[in-house]
């Protein structure tokens, strides 16, 4: 009989509990970006510097995805072009919005709008991972109980 500890079982709400907290992170990246990025825009400074200026406050891993994001700019591809590169990264709605901006030349207020719905949408994804990784560990604290008390109480009191 394997140890309640060891069940695979129990390693469940961990991965949830860690998905909720890479997709909050995720969602605050593009928060980021969105907001300052359309800031700079309304000033009218040039994506590419503005990536470039971007990346000096962020994170050593949204900086990278940044200056490449700047660098293909800066060659000449789109802006939502240059976001599609990232892949996994950006998602696809909000890759359509920066083109839809970028076409219609009204980027700046389109993007800020569509990263609040998407963070609002990933809020919501977030409280529901964290309500299934509680969920699931209560089961995984409930299971061995009740097979405790079914293996080895109840025998004894009959």
């Amino acid at each position: 009989m394997m140890p309640y500890f060891v069940y695979p079982s129990v390693v469940v709400p961990f991965a949830l509990a860690f998905c909720a907290l890479r997709l909050r992170q995720r969602m605050h990246h593009l928060d980021f970006l969105a907001r300052h990025l359309a800031a700079l825009l309304q000033r009218n400074f040039p994506i590419a510097q503005g990536l470039e200026a971007l990346a000096g406050d962020a994170s050593l891993a949204m900086a990278r995805r940044l200056r490449r994001i700047g660098a293909a700019v800066a060659a000449g591809r789109p802006f939502w072009t240059a976001l599609e590169s990232e892949r996994g990264w950006f998602p696809a709605s909000f890759t359509a919005v920066a083109r839809a901006g970028e076409e219609s030349g009204s980027l700046g207020r389109l993007i800020v709008p569509a990263a609040a719905s998407l963070k609002a949408e990933s809020e919501f994804r977030v409280h529901l991972l964290g309500y299934l990784a509680y969920a699931t560990l209560m089961l995984c604290i409930i299971t061995p109980a009740l097979d405790s008390l079914q293996r080895w109480v109840l025998p004894s009191l009959l």
